[in-house]
C-alpha cells in the first residue's frame, strides 16, 4: 500500500484510501502512421494497409486482455486515426501493466496514464 506524508511530516498509510480523489486510468494504444496517404505506389499501399490491419488486430487483443484482467466491461473506448484510448474511473492501475506484460504485450503496444479528479467536484 502506498503512503502519503501528512501535514506533520509523518507518513500515514491509512490516508491513501481516504483521499478525496477519483482515479482515472487511461490506456493509450498507438496505431502508427495516419491512414491518410496520397499517390502511393500500389504495392506500398498494400503493405501500409497490412501493417495497419495488424496494429488494429493487436489493439483489439489488448482491449480484450484489459477487459479480462480487470473483469470490467465498462471501459470507455475512443478510436482516433493515430491511437485507441480506453479509460475508466476507479480502476486499480498498479498491477495492470504487469498483468499486460505477463499476457505477452510490450511497452510498444500501450502506455498507461493515470489522472485524478476531486470527488467533491470543483472548488
Amino acid at each position: 500500500m502506498a503512503t502519503v506524508e501528512s501535514a506533520r511530516g509523518v507518513r500515514d498509510a491509512e490516508n491513501v484510501d481516504s483521499l478525496p480523489v477519483i482515479w482515472r486510468t487511461i490506456i493509450e494504444i498507438p496505431l502508427g502512421d495516419s491512414t491518410r496517404c496520397t499517390r502511393q505506389p500500389f504495392v506500398d499501399s498494400l503493405d501500409r494497409l497490412s501493417a495497419r490491419a495488424e496494429r488494429l488486430a493487436r489493439a483489439k487483443e489488448l482491449l480484450l486482455a484489459v477487459e479480462r484482467i480487470t473483469q470490467a466491461s465498462d471501459w470507455a473506448v475512443t478510436i482516433t486515426p493515430k491511437k485507441v484510448f480506453a479509460e475508466r474511473f476507479g480502476e486499480e492501475f498498479t498491477q495492470l501493466s504487469d498483468e499486460l506484460q505477463h499476457a505477452g504485450f510490450t511497452y510498444d503496444d500501450y502506455a498507461i496514464r493515470v489522472e485524478y479528479a476531486r470527488k467533491w467536484g470543483m472548488l
